[in-house]
């Protein structure tokens, strides 16, 4: 039983992301793709609401292609989701106008 539920591990994860973009001196707008993986297609269903916020508040409108996809299992037992995504980053980073 996971001891940090589905909007606490999305959000750190988004929060990791976050913190390499920025040091590369990207940001969420540069993410092109995204992929979540879940352990619960139908708990994160029932979080979607908290989950649509708390991705505002963590990635601003910035809203990538995203595929989600149901997992059996994942490599750290406590873990409920898990997110990468792919940046794409042009020569000079600068902040996107």
């Amino acid at each position: 039983m996971t001891t940090v539920g589905l909007v606490a591990q999305a959000r750190q994860a988004l929060r990791n992301i976050r913190t390499l973009l920025a040091e590369v001196g990207a940001h969420p707008g540069h993410i092109a793709q995204m992929t979540w993986y879940v352990l619960d297609m139908e708990h994160y269903r029932a979080r979607l609401k908290e989950l649509r916020a708390m991705h505002r508040e963590e990635m601003g409108s910035h809203y990538p292609a995203t595929t989600l996809i149901e997992v059996s299992g994942l490599v750290d037992p406590e873990a409920i989701v898990e997110i990468t995504a792919t940046a794409i980053l042009p020569a000079d980073p600068r902040p996107l106008r």
